[in-house]
């Protein structure tokens, strides 16, 4: 699969997903401490009907935010990923052949 080029924004059904790294940027998000508060008013999308390069800019944007969401920032370290993450990072790692979690391949997609 790594043949197959990342997607550069994912469909608009699932622009949510891209709001979440830009609206604010992911690292001010973590630092204002808003992040969490963000991956809570998620609803669960669906990632089926994605194709190869739409599932690997989803794993990546979803495994940098999970990473955020655990460790946050200096805030107490949680240890579940609520459903809105989990869910469909469960698919896309299954689809991809990954773990869910942040690992080198899924940050340099």
């Amino acid at each position: 699969m790594a043949d197959q080029p990342l997607a550069t924004i994912l469909p608009a059904s699932h622009a949510v997903y891209e709001d979440l790294i830009c609206k604010p940027e992911l690292h001010e998000a973590i630092q204002s401490h808003i992040l969490r508060q963000k991956v809570e008013t998620l609803l669960i999308l669906s990632v089926e009907d994605f194709n190869v390069p739409h599932k690997r800019r989803a794993y990546a944007i979803l495994t940098f935010f999970a990473n955020g969401y655990i460790w946050g920032n200096e805030t107490e370290i949680l240890l579940q990923l609520p459903c809105q993450l989990s869910s469909p990072l469960a698919q896309l790692g299954e689809d991809l052949g990954l773990r869910q979690l942040a690992t080198y391949a899924s940050t340099v997609l």
